[in-house]
């Protein structure tokens, strides 16, 4: 099953004439959908910024395999917190562990989400602005939102 923004012409090519393949599109709620999920992939090749997707999937508890690029900007270990591969053999192969090897994929999925909530909660990410803000507010030119 698929499920995101703007599936590809190839993937909805793929779900069309296969009825074993789902793809979903856009969903209001992906939790009903990471809750069904035995390994999330994340496979992206461009992009910047934080994977939510990731992330969704660390809350979730669901095991990951992630390009390096769908790793990016969390604080998450290749092995420890999810898997990630390079090259569409290697990513398959990674999947493939992952579903032969349950209770390890299990165990990577309690540490990934021990991860989210440490690094990743709200109240977390919020502090951490604050303290920023509060570190560039003195400098010459930066209005200071805090005063």
């Amino acid at each position: 099953m698929a499920v995101g923004h703007y599936p590809s012409p190839e993937m909805q090519a793929i779900a069309a004439n296969d009825t074993g393949v789902t793809v979903t599109g856009s969903v209001e709620d992906v939790r009903p959908y990471y809750a069904r999920a035995s390994v999330v992939v994340v496979p992206l090749r461009a992009g910047g910024g934080l994977k939510l997707k990731t992330l969704e999937a660390f809350a979730m508890q669901v095991p990951v395999v992630a390009t390096p690029v769908g790793s990016e900007g969390i604080a998450a270990h290749d092995g420890t917190h999810l898997l990630v591969a390079a090259t569409a053999t290697a990513f398959a192969e990674k999947v493939v562990c992952l579903l032969e090897h349950s209770e390890e994929a299990h165990a990577m999925a309690r540490r990934a989400r021990l991860l989210a909530q440490k690094e990743y909660d709200w109240r977390t990410i919020a502090g951490k602005f604050g303290n920023y803000l509060k570190q560039i507010g003195g400098r010459p030119g930066v209005v200071n939102p805090i005063r």
